[in-house]
């Protein structure tokens, strides 16, 4: 979460990470809510937390900061369910194993 300051010192305004992803054998794309220390870009493979339960898909965005308000306003033009869910991981492709019989 990030902060920008208003004109009064006193005030700020907090920014949380938000990323489209589609699920597989789905083509309606979901806003998700990226965790702090998570860094998921465009492309990427995840695991949703979603109402029917862990689920993994493709981020078909690249990340962007929305505070409150703007959620809201979001909110009411896409129709997504509140609260918003979280990405849970980052899904990293499968290493392949190396066979040691290789002369190269």
């Amino acid at each position: 979460m990030r902060r920008l300051y208003n004109v009064n010192p006193r005030d700020f305004i907090e920014l949380n990470t938000y990323i489209l992803v589609k699920h597989e054998n789905n083509n309606k794309k979901f806003l998700f809510e990226i965790p702090n220390g998570l860094e998921v870009i465009y492309g990427d493979d995840v695991l949703c937390d979603t109402i029917k339960g862990e689920t993994r898909g493709s981020a078909v965005s690249y990340p962007f900061d929305l505070d409150d308000n703007a959620l809201h306003q979001l909110r009411d033009l896409l129709g997504f369910y509140w609260p918003v869910k979280k990405i849970i991981a980052k899904l990293e492709m499968p290493k392949k194993e190396i066979d040691e019989d290789l002369p190269f």
